[in-house]
């Protein structure tokens, strides 16, 4: 299973509970978390991520307020060309639900940087953010 979730929220606790509920699920799977190869040196085309995604069966990934980041944008792009199973995490709910085309408005590369911007310059968590947005 590879897990696509935004590289904000790389060792965080959304994270970890992101992956508990992942294993919770699917608990023989191997998870491939990006946030573990962030520091090795790639190309901006997200290269080796994508290699990792077309490596796996299913594909799980999580937004951020509703927001999928432009680099998950890509990962999911990549797993519906391969043919993989997609679920959206929910992991405030606990929930994994399949999907056959992303939910979610997605983002790209300019305004993922305007979000991340956005949620450091106020120091805010996923639920402020969202509350932020909508106001």
């Amino acid at each position: 299973i590879y897990f696509a979730h935004s590289i904000i929220t790389y060792n965080t606790l959304i994270e970890n509970r992101a992956i508990q509920l992942i294993q919770t699920h699917f608990p023989n799977a191997k998870i491939i978390n990006p946030a573990k190869y962030h520091r090795i040196r790639h190309s901006p085309t997200m290269g080796l991520y994508k290699i990792f995604v077309g490596s796996c069966d299913t594909l799980i990934y999580t937004d951020i307020a509703g927001f999928i980041t432009s680099g998950v944008a890509e990962e999911i792009k990549t797993a519906l060309e391969k043919g993989l199973e997609i679920y959206h995490l929910d992991w405030r709910q606990r929930k994994l639900t399949k999907i056959q085309k992303p939910k979610g408005y997605i983002l790209n590369r300019r305004k993922t940087n305007q979000l991340y911007k956005l949620i450091q310059k106020h120091q805010i968590d996923e639920a402020e953010t969202e509350h932020l947005i909508k106001q």
